[in-house]
């Protein structure tokens, strides 16, 4: 999903981690964050909290931590994709794909494999490649030692 970073923020920031996680668990609040038993091990204390000014989450226990996007991957099992779309109905966001982006997806290994066989054949730009792969000759002086 080809999503412009400037919609991931707008989704993030138009969504609420409290409300959405206490949604789904138990939530008390203490001093400026809210604590709950961590959904993703088993515990008797709570150990997972949820910091509302940040937007993150993090479990003290398992030490697993994130955005509103990870929650809902762990906790629901959901791809990236589908987390942000998830909370982008939520929130009433409708999302559409970044023109260009299957076109720039599917060129991307292509234009990789060119600069790497660019830089591997021959000349100075791929001295230190072949030197790493050891398949750079050696000077006569070197040899001779």
């Amino acid at each position: 999903m080809g999503l412009a970073p400037s919609a991931l923020d707008l989704v993030r920031e138009r969504a609420d981690i409290v409300e959405l996680i206490g949604e789904r668990l138990q939530l008390t609040k203490k001093g400026t964050q809210f604590w709950a038993c961590c959904p993703f091990h088993q515990e008797k204390t709570a150990s997972f909290s949820v910091h509302p000014g940040r937007q993150i989450f993090k479990c003290f226990g398992c030490q697993v931590g994130g955005n509103i996007f990870g929650f809902l991957e762990k906790y629901e099992r959901v791809s990236f994709p589908e987390a942000v779309r998830l909370v982008a109905d939520r929130v009433g966001i409708e999302l559409t794909e970044e023109k260009g982006e299957r076109r720039r997806r599917r060129a991307t290994p292509r234009r990789a494999a060119q600069l790497v066989r660019r830089r591997l054949p021959g000349g100075s730009a791929g001295w230190g490649s072949r030197r790493w792969a050891g398949t750079e000759p050696r000077p006569a002086a070197v040899i001779s030692q």
